[in-house]
């Protein structure tokens, strides 16, 4: 079994919101960014996947097992990371594993109290006195502690200062090298993802609106920078979205070349980042 997720035509329906249908596979050893604005179903696809929200309809496998049959079995596999993980918070960090790890198969308590040290956790302050850093860093050292064959991160980073965030990332890049773990991170920092992501999926009103490897997404698009007055002449129907400010426009394309021969001259092309993909996707 090489795809850890497989995800074919998911629909999850709340009264005022519809995720889906949603299509996607993801490889092990890889690392997928999920991007897009609040509310275009990041955080609803997430629970899916865990078990924590029910489908209406569609397949959920992960690990080659269905949600419908072995959602405890899939649990015991999947580690869940973000700057709110359910523990109670007057817990001390040292603790965490005594209350909580009995509940996931291959608890490692040892590895538990390393990955604490190696991040230096104050093991005796409870979580609710720990830095929002500290208390992400905790959430991660027990999801790598009971063998988390899939990492699922919701906003990890977030309100987190560089060194941290540095820390974390390299953090999950060494766990995905030296294993075959898989990593979803949710995130509203695409420079994180610039950094570490494999595959990248935009989302937007509830849909995946692009999927795919993110070299592969970032070589086939390009920026282009030019004069607004040349815009009708180079078409608006060969960008995915076009912004205009006091300095000209700016453009999403596919198809550089068609857009440079209608421009002319006086245009920049630049190679897009994770955020250009997001912001001209979502805005689309």
């Amino acid at each position: 079994m090489s795809k850890i997720i497989n995800i074919k035509n998911l629909v999850k329906e709340y009264r005022h919101f519809t995720l889906g249908e949603i299509s996607f596979s993801l490889e092990k050893g890889t690392i997928l960014g999920i991007v897009g604005p609040n509310g275009s179903g990041k955080t609803t696809l997430i629970k899916t996947i865990i078990g924590m929200a029910v489908k209406k309809s569609g397949l959920v496998e992960v690990f080659g097992k269905s949600q419908d049959t072995d959602a405890v079995e899939i649990r015991d596999r999947i580690g869940f990371v973000n700057t709110d993980a359910i523990f109670n918070p007057g817990l001390r960090a040292k603790n965490l594993g005594k209350t909580y790890g009995h509940f996931y198969s291959k608890w490692d308590e040892k590895k538990y109290q390393w990955y604490l040290e190696q991040f230096e956790i104050r093991k005796k302050s409870t979580l609710q006195k720990l830095s929002t850093g500290e208390r992400v860093k905790v959430s991660l050292a027990f999801a790598l502690s009971h063998d988390a064959q899939l990492l699922i991160l919701d906003e990890p980073t977030a309100g987190l200062d560089p060194i941290f965030r540095e820390e974390i990332l390299n953090t999950l890049m060494l766990e995905v090298e030296n294993t075959d773990k898989s990593i979803i991170i949710s995130t509203h920092i695409t420079s994180d993802l610039d950094k570490c992501a494999d595959y990248l999926m935009v989302m937007r009103g509830g849909k995946n609106v692009l999927f795919g490897t993110k070299d592969d997404i970032l070589d086939s698009h390009k920026i282009v920078k030019g004069d607004y007055a040349k815009l009708e002449s180079a078409s608006k129907n060969l960008f995915v979205n076009v912004r205009n400010n006091k300095f000209g426009f700016e453009g999403l394309t596919r198809q550089v070349d068609d857009v440079i021969s209608l421009l002319g001259e006086n245009y920049v092309v630049e190679k897009p980042k994770v955020e250009d993909i997001m912001v001209h996707y979502c805005r689309k």
